[in-house]
């Protein structure tokens, strides 16, 4: 739903769950102050006025000077914490689970992978040491493979779990670099 601003709403009640409401959308440039009439289910009117208040906030908040620069910067730092638990977690994963110690039986010593967002990263990178994996720290340290998120909405919508991995490889939003079998075995 919407927010309009100046919106003035007329109810018509034809069942419980509908209402009809007419809206008057803001002046130039766009709506050149024209009546738009729309029918919309309401669960309750609490949750209307939610989404009213939720979108009115937003608004503000967008109006902030350097917005998208604040919000990129918030999203890179989202992204870079959450690799950084990735790896800290295959690593502490490797030394106790045993369906992971199976799972890396067969890979050679030395095998190392990456994560990381295009164009400036952040990027983590593990390696195969024995039986466990090792997190070797922040950057691209020569990697075998390496899966790269194309831009920070797609590691956000991948890394905050609202797409699977398997949904954002097939929406194309995650590059393989490398072989692409030793990228089957670690997806």
């Amino acid at each position: 739903m919407q927010f309009f601003s100046n919106c003035a709403e007329k109810d018509s009640h034809r069942d419980s769950e509908t209402k009809q409401k007419t809206f008057l959308l803001p002046s130039e440039p766009l709506w050149q102050n024209r009546c738009v009439t729309t029918q919309i289910t309401v669960l309750n009117e609490e949750s209307c006025m939610m989404d009213i208040i939720i979108e009115k906030g937003l608004a503000q908040l967008r109006n902030i000077p350097y917005f998208p620069v604040i919000q990129s910067r918030s999203k890179y730092e989202l992204i870079d914490i959450m690799l950084t638990v990735i790896g800290v977690a295959f690593e502490e994963v490797s030394k106790r689970a045993p369906e992971l110690k199976g799972e890396i039986a067969g890979w050679d010593d030395g095998r190392r992978c990456a994560m990381g967002v295009l164009p400036k990263g952040p990027y983590i990178s593990l390696e195969k040491s024995g039986d466990r994996i090792l997190y070797l720290g922040k950057g691209l340290k020569s990697p075998d493979v390496i899966f790269l998120f194309k831009n920070l909405d797609s590691a956000v919508l991948v890394l905050t779990a609202q797409m699977s991995s398997h949904q954002a490889m097939a929406e194309c939003r995650i590059l393989l670099d490398g072989q692409v079998s030793y990228g089957m075995e670690m997806n």
